[in-house]
């Protein structure tokens, strides 16, 4: 297994932000590039979401996970995106990269005063969602979001329950 270093997102991260994101806008489900103008949403990610990144030993992005912690009303956050590089995905289990990144960002919710973190998964990719819930106790919810986005199931993580404890601030 490689070694990757995870840190926090910086400003200077974009340009290889917008490159992991284009190379891996096909995985997505629609393509990340049919949906959104890919430069001007690392932009807005790096503004107002809060982010992680792994860097392999030659410093080159690997991977990123990006939320949201704008909600201090609800305390809920909202997960964005995880993005794990091929070369950095292991055939088989994979070398727990995309785990390590989900939970330094489930962290940071739950150190941001979040009570629960959020996403939108695609419901034809049973073994992301198997992900979520076998490694992080995702279960699946609704509040009538599904009709606006055809093919998606929302989740939710309980971040007290996961850390047993109340968020820290």
């Amino acid at each position: 297994m490689h070694r990757f270093i995870i840190r926090r997102v910086n400003t200077d991260d974009a340009k290889h932000l917008i490159d992991l994101f284009r190379a891996l806008s096909d995985d997505f489900s629609p393509p990340l590039a049919d949906r959104t103008d890919i430069n001007l949403w690392v932009e807005k990610l790096l503004k107002h979401g809060s982010g992680y990144v792994a860097e392999s030993p030659s410093q080159a992005l690997s991977g990123a996970c990006f939320c949201y912690c704008n909600h201090q009303e609800t305390k809920i956050a909202h997960l964005t995106i995880l993005a794990v590089a091929p070369e950095a995905r292991a055939p088989g289990l994979g070398q727990g990269l995309g785990k390590a990144l989900f939970e330094r960002t489930l962290r940071h919710c739950w150190q941001s005063g979040m009570r629960s973190a959020e996403g939108r998964y695609d419901s034809k990719k049973p073994r992301q969602i198997d992900f979520y819930k076998r490694h992080f106790g995702a279960s699946e919810i609704d509040g009538g979001r599904a009709d606006r986005y055809e093919g998606a199931i929302f989740m939710s993580i309980d971040l007290v329950k996961r850390y047993n404890t109340e968020p820290q601030s």
